[in-house]
């Protein structure tokens, strides 16, 4: 269990990605509702360097915009090279100066990790930057020089997940997605964004702000432009957002608010003018959290999420229809309901919905499903159960009604105990990690 909830703080999302090519011959951003400022880069490449190097070498350089071509660089892993000592105090100035990003040009350089060695030789970390192409004639090299060397590359030579090496191995080149902030006007911290897309187009997302001391809620839309933030709650304690459209094509933000010691669920709903008062969803004496939502092919808004119940915690759902909220039920049984259930996913289908969640049962995390069909639940269903860590499932339902689950996989009593004195070693952190597909 408290491996569990340290697993919370490291949860990450990406919120809204994409690249496209025009017909007119030029690069073009795709069509998705981008941000008034800034749009969406027509492409986007991480470039790493220095990957070979032994000892720290500068790499300092520029993105050369040809003529048409609107270049901009932004940092991506860069380090300041001057590290605080033992006590507090600051170390000697470095020889390499610190990396940073100039318009298009940037100083950088491979530096040792500090309190890393492999054997007698430091371990060199290479850094990064972003590249993104905003414009220009389709098929035009993209030029970058270092002190290092020069290289060229098209971005018809680095398409998604096929990475291009150049100075001999030296310099690693990758496309990924383009990114906005949603919300750069923003200025407090932005953690667990929800996203989610309507049956007439629209795109949504929904975050939690921290601003020092208390959090806020706050949901904007892009249709196709994006609209203005609007703040659905604050001076909070909050905990995760959800986002989804019910049969009466509202859309509600649904998120976990501590009010007097207890956590509970909360929800409004957008109805296309404007939003409904703050709506209390759950009423149970124990925490509420880590909850879902999903529509299915019949319009049912389904949220999902956990609370403990008799000494373990338990996955529990309903669904908005029709204007009102179905009675809450527990979905683990059976096999599922013998020890703590977390981290719930829920996805539509053409007549119900399929949940995953992961289980500690028979001495592991296994991962089970199930399925809400016409007006029923069916059994639970064991997608993965060995003594190996199966976990913390993501669910998919596809255009057949198949279920696709997705979950992680470690070795055998992973992250528990590895100790000479214990009977059974478990998997150290770090050591084993994949991730599994049925």
């Amino acid at each position: 269990m408290n491996r569990r909830m340290t697993l919370v703080l490291a949860v990450a999302a990406a919120l809204l990605a994409g690249f496209g090519w025009s017909t007119q011959g030029r690069l073009s951003a795709p069509d998705v509702g981008a941000p008034s400022a800034p749009a969406f880069a027509a492409a986007t490449f991480r470039i790493t360097l220095g990957l070979l190097d032994t000892t720290p070498r500068p790499w300092d350089g520029e993105a050369v915009a040809a003529p048409g071509q609107e270049l901009e660089v932004e940092g991506d892993q860069l380090r300041l090279h001057k590290y605080a000592g033992p006590g507090g105090e600051s170390g000697p100035d470095p020889e390499l100066p610190n990396d940073q990003v100039r318009g298009r040009a940037w100083v950088a350089s491979t530096r040792p990790a500090p309190m890393r060695v492999a054997g007698a030789r430091p371990v060199i970390q290479a850094p990064s930057v972003l590249v993104h192409l905003r414009a220009g004639p389709a098929g035009q090299a993209l030029e970058v020089r270092t002190r290092q060397g020069a290289f060229r590359f098209t971005p018809a030579e680095v398409p998604l997940f096929a990475p291009a090496s150049f100075l001999e191995g030296a310099v690693r080149v990758e496309r990924v997605p383009p990114a906005v902030p949603v919300a750069d006007e923003q200025l407090g911290a932005q953690d667990f964004p929800a996203l989610a897309a309507t049956a007439s187009g629209e795109v949504w997302t929904a975050w939690q702000e921290y601003d020092g001391a208390t959090d806020a809620v706050y949901a904007r839309r892009a249709r196709p432009s994006w609209g203005p933030s609007v703040r659905l709650d604050s001076g909070r304690d909050v905990f995760g957002v959800a986002a989804g459209e019910d049969a009466e094509h509202r859309v509600w933000v649904i998120w976990a608010m501590q009010v007097d010691g207890n956590w509970d669920l909360y929800g409004r709903a957008f109805d296309g003018t404007g939003w409904s008062r703050a709506e209390r969803l759950t009423h149970d004496a124990g925490p509420d959290l880590f909850h879902r939502a999903a529509r299915d092919g019949r319009g049912r808004l389904w949220l999902v999420w956990t609370r403990p119940v008799k000494g373990r915690t338990a996955v529990f759902a309903r669904f908005c229809d029709g204007g009102r909220w179905s009675a809450e039920a527990e979905v683990t049984a059976g096999e599922s309901a013998g020890g703590n259930s977390w981290f719930p996913a829920v996805a539509g289908g053409r007549s119900g919905v399929a949940v995953a969640w992961d289980g500690y049962t028979a001495g592991s995390y296994n991962v089970f499903l199930r399925r809400y069909t016409g007006e029923r639940w069916e059994a639970v269903e064991s997608v993965a159960a060995s003594p190996l860590f199966e976990a913390e499932p993501a669910v998919a339902v596809d255009s057949e009604d198949r279920v696709w689950v997705a979950w992680i996989e470690a070795g055998a009593n992973w992250g528990k105990d590895t100790g000479r004195l214990v009977e059974r070693a478990g998997t150290g952190l770090y050591r084993s990690r994949a991730v599994r597909l049925a």
